[in-house]
């Protein structure tokens, strides 16, 4: 992930200020808080590629994103915790929900769902538990085994 130029990042950011600004005020946070609730109308509103088109971020250029790297990324979670945890973790749980695709997913795969949650501006996530692990990565045991087909992987 080579990242995104210093204009580019800047750009965003100073744009996510702005909406955090009109949107995201103290009443606001503080009722979603109290009602604990997830703030599912505000990442649609982040990844509305109308507004900010956020989700953009993490999806590699060659799947109609922007093709942002690690740097970009620990930058807009960055300032989302420093306006609210909460808003903050959903975003980020959108950014790691693409790491299996990233790193796991054939390029059939990439090309179907990057370009979805590109073009439907989808929010995303993935679980991680076992009954005898709980969400302790290191303690898990199960391991994926690819599917093999004339010597591809399906």
């Amino acid at each position: 992930m080579a990242g995104l130029d210093k204009e580019t990042l800047e750009m965003i950011l100073d744009t996510l200020k702005r909406y955090a600004e009109r949107k995201l005020t103290d009443e606001y946070l503080l009722e979603l808080d109290h009602k604990d609730e997830f703030p599912h109308e505000v990442l649609q509103e982040l990844y509305d590629p109308m507004q900010l088109g956020l989700h953009l971020l993490f999806i590699p250029e060659e799947y109609d994103g922007l093709g942002g790297g690690a740097y970009d990324i620990y930058r807009i979670s960055e300032l989302m915790a420093a306006i609210d945890l909460g808003v903050a973790t959903g975003v980020l749980a959108t950014f790691l929900g693409s790491d299996p695709i990233r790193v796991g997913a054939t390029e059939k795969q990439k090309q179907e769902w990057f370009g979805r949650i590109a073009e439907e501006s989808l929010l995303m996530a993935y679980g991680a538990t076992e009954p005898q692990a709980g969400s302790d990565l290191a303690a898990m045991t199960t391991k994926a085994e690819p599917l093999m087909e004339n010597g591809q992987v399906t």
